[in-house]
């Protein structure tokens, strides 16, 4: 324990010390030519985010750990702070260091906020928290114009689909239970509702890829979330996965697709 403990102090403050030289760095030279300023951003918002993980590695072996959770969304918060400290600054210089620093550590946030989700939380829980998220970082765009936050809100809801699925999507293992009431809702329905309502939130500013991929993203949940409580509802828990489609299940699909089409072509 002592020993772990010392490591991870020593990997905090090397982290603390890289991202300090380099913020301070890029705000005391702010007319330095563009992709000095990139690397010089990421190479401060980088190293935290390697060496939390590193540590979360080396000290849990990737189970749910309530400190390094809080440490992720220490990082996640002084990222999103140095974040706006940089976009005001932008708005005063001419160059382009400050807006591309203040994209990096936005794009940095979203992964420190990612970063603790997944530390701290697992299951049906981690789905809807991404979604959340992803809607969270949409709405961030919404008040702050920035590219990077429309990109971070794809990122999120990509990594909210590949748990969508289970393990059974993500490693390629055999679907051995049936998701219950609690699961559709958490893993599916819930996260299309705040992904949907994210694309919504990011067409108010443009309607470009980010957007269509949120659009496209909560219809494939939404889709997903009727067959499955339609075949839950038919078969009950215990059929559902092995039992026969009959005509009363195959007429609510096609009422389903039916009634998306319509609402989709208004």
């Amino acid at each position: 324990p002592d020993a772990a403990s010392l490591y991870a102090m020593l990997l905090a403050l090397a982290a603390a010390a890289l991202f300090a030289g380099t913020t301070l760095t890029i705000e005391r030279r702010p007319t330095v030519p563009l992709a000095p300023a990139i690397a010089w951003a990421l190479a401060g918002v980088a190293g935290p985010l390697f060496l939390l993980a590193i540590a979360y590695l080396r000290l849990t072996a990737f189970t749910a750990n309530l400190t390094f959770g809080a440490l992720g969304l220490g990082l996640a918060a002084l990222l999103a702070a140095s974040t706006a400290r940089l976009l005001a600054r932008a708005h005063g210089e001419t160059g382009p260091a400050m807006g591309a620093a203040a994209a990096s550590h936005a794009a940095a946030a979203t992964s420190a906020l990612a970063l603790a989700l997944t530390m701290t939380l697992a299951g049906s829980t981690l789905t809807l928290a991404f979604a959340l998220s992803a809607l969270g970082a949409a709405w961030g765009a919404l008040k702050r114009p920035m590219a990077a936050l429309r990109w971070c809100a794809v990122g999120l809801t990509a990594r909210g689909l590949l748990r969508g699925g289970g393990s059974w999507t993500v490693i390629g293992a055999v679907m051995t239970t049936f998701p219950d009431w609690s699961e559709i809702a958490l893993r599916f329905a819930l996260p299309a509702l705040a992904i949907g309502l994210g694309g919504y939130l990011l067409r108010r500013r443009a309607t470009d890829a980010p957007a269509a991929f949120l659009d496209g993203a909560a219809i494939l949940l939404a889709t997903a979330a009727g067959c499955l409580a339609i075949r839950l509802a038919i078969q009950g828990q215990d059929g559902a996965l092995y039992g026969y489609t009959g005509l009363l299940e195959t007429g609510l699909y096609v009422a389903m697709f039916l009634a998306m089409a319509i609402g989709f072509a208004r």
